[in-house]
């Protein structure tokens, strides 16, 4: 059973999650391929229940799973109980995703080789994916087509304003930034033989051209820590980071000779107002102020900004949790954090295996300020890894202790 997950299960779970693209259908909301790979994984474990060994869950995964359930909760006192639901559902699957690939991770041979192929190829695909929607769009004239982010998109690229962001394999520039700051995360603090400068180029470089905000941010904070550790190779890291921005400068270039400042200007400007982020906190927290015990409910922030702009949340974890599920539910949420900050800073400071986690789990909760991004499966997908190195950090504590 073993040699069969690690040669098969494994990296399907992996297929199925990072390839985004691909709709099986529409349901109340669209199902993709790695929740098909959840349901039939949640029946093959209980098939082979009898074989199946749980191991312990950490204090963070205890207050993770009261959140979960707690914001559920909230569904009973929400005013669109459709808006709910569809989160309702969400987050069920979640759980029953965060148990399976949990199962599925505990029987690799080595997870950190794995997810380096897988991110390498991740990133490979995402920038020829980013390539073929330029050259549909501008040499050959295709046009996006579909409904929601569909109508702005085609292939790789997804067309905002006057920007072609970088979207890869993933369905939105924002899904990308949070699956490639785990994969920098993990190449750049890696002693693997498969970390090379030109992999971190490419991770660089597709983020550049992701022209997240958020994401370089993120960046930039996962390699402040990985300075304050490895301070030698500053003046390298460094190098590489401005060759990667005049390759992206050269690119742009040859393409329009003010394309690229027109673009760093936009960028600036949306810097400045935190992308209209900061008129909408003031917005969310006046609600907050009218119902700070309860909240609204459910997922009701999409029905609270409806007519707001255009906006479907709140884009801030802490004030979206509060405003919809009241200050006790927060409180757990932010203890949430507290321990996972305690158990990753463990093997962060310790220069143990996962070592990567603690500046990452600092780059999460950045991504959770600027957008709600706690209720995605790459969210759930990044405490799955979370939880494999920590248990196998005190499970080897435990054995070199007897």
């Amino acid at each position: 059973m073993v040699s069969f997950l690690n040669k098969y299960i494994l990296p399907l779970s992996l297929i199925t999650l990072f390839y985004q693209q691909f709709i099986v259908f529409e349901f109340i909301s669209p199902v993709k391929l790695y929740m098909v790979f959840i349901l039939f994984g949640a029946l093959f474990i209980l098939m082979k229940a009898s074989t199946v060994t749980l191991y312990k869950f950490s204090v963070y995964e205890v207050f993770w799973f009261f959140f979960l359930i707690s914001n559920l909760c909230s569904i009973f006192y929400a005013d669109n109980l459709n808006t709910s639901l569809s989160l309702f559902i969400g987050s069920l699957l979640l759980l029953l995703m965060y148990f399976v690939y949990r199962v599925v991770f505990s029987y690799a041979f080595s997870i950190e080789t794995l997810l380096l192929k897988f991110y390498f190829w991740f990133v490979v695909l995402s920038l020829l994916f980013y390539v073929l929607g330029l050259y549909c769009f501008f040499i050959l004239d295709m046009q996006p087509e579909g409904v929601g982010y569909a109508s702005r998109a085609l292939f790789g690229v997804l067309f905002e304003d006057v920007r072609p962001r970088l979207r890869g394999i993933a369905d939105s520039p924002n899904n990308f930034g949070l699956f490639i700051i785990i994969g920098y995360s993990l190449v750049l603090f890696s002693d693997s033989v498969a970390k090379s400068k030109v992999f971190l180029l490419l991770i660089i470089i597709s983020i550049l051209l992701s022209m997240s905000i958020t994401t370089i941010v993120a960046m930039l904070i996962v390699t402040f820590f990985y300075f304050v550790r490895q301070r030698r190779l500053l003046i390298k890291m460094v190098f590489v980071i401005l060759m990667s921005v005049s390759v992206l400068a050269i690119f742009y270039y040859i393409a329009d000779g003010t394309y690229v400042f027109s673009i760093v200007e936009e960028r600036l400007n949306h810097l400045g107002s935190g992308s209209g982020r900061f008129e909408l906190w003031w917005k969310t927290i006046e609600y907050i102020s009218d119902r700070p015990i309860m909240g609204y409910g459910l997922n009701q922030s999409r029905e609270l900004f409806v007519d707001y702009r255009g906006y479907h949340s709140t884009h801030n974890a802490i004030l979206g949790i509060w405003l919809e599920s009241g200050v006790f539910v927060l409180s757990i949420y932010l203890m949430f954090w507290f321990f996972l900050f305690r158990s990753t800073a463990i093997l962060y400071f310790k220069n143990k295996s996962g070592n990567f986690l603690f500046p990452l789990s600092l780059a999460m909760f950045f991504f959770t300020m600027s957008n709600v991004t706690i209720f995605t499966e790459i969210f759930t997908f990044f405490l799955v890894i979370t939880s494999h190195y920590i248990y196998h950090h005190n499970h080897n504590k435990i054995e070199g202790g007897q």
